[in-house]
């Protein structure tokens, strides 16, 4: 049990790495504000952490305004597989086996990443390592 939990934040870690390396800015609809789910989410889930998802899927476009309702149902579920896969998290499977269209700790990592990334500043965009400072300038050639 232990070694699969270790696999799964190795693989969440990764799973981050990645995202942020190759996600491209800009290709979606930009979000007021990021949300923070704080659980995992299915069909037949209720509640605020399901507004804020549907409130996230609308702006990203895959789920159709309006439907903020509250319920995770079979709409939530087909947007949070569109959100997925276009993603890269998964493709394919069942909720109880693969987690395609359920929203478990890959898809809230991959959600907070698209959030992250649509809030930065131009200037973290310029400086891609934030723990590093950008090179000085050259110095000019003596005349």
């Amino acid at each position: 049990m232990l070694q699969l939990f270790n696999r799964n934040i190795f693989v969440s870690i990764a799973l981050m790495m990645f995202v942020t390396a190759v996600l491209p800015l800009g290709t979606r609809a930009q979000t007021s504000s990021c949300v923070m789910i704080s659980k995992n989410l299915s069909l037949g889930n209720r509640g605020s952490d399901v507004v804020q998802l549907q409130n996230f899927l609308i702006a990203q476009g895959d789920l159709a305004s309006g439907n903020n309702t509250g319920y995770f149902g079979r709409l939530t579920q087909a947007a949070a597989k569109k959100f997925q896969c276009r993603n890269n998290i998964v493709c394919s499977g069942f909720p109880a086996t693969t987690g395609y269209g359920a929203v478990g700790p890959r898809t809230r990592a991959t959600i907070a990443l698209v959030c992250r990334a649509e809030n930065a500043t131009p200037s973290a965009l310029n400086n891609p390592n934030p723990y590093t400072s950008p090179p000085p300038p050259s110095p000019a050639t003596p005349p």
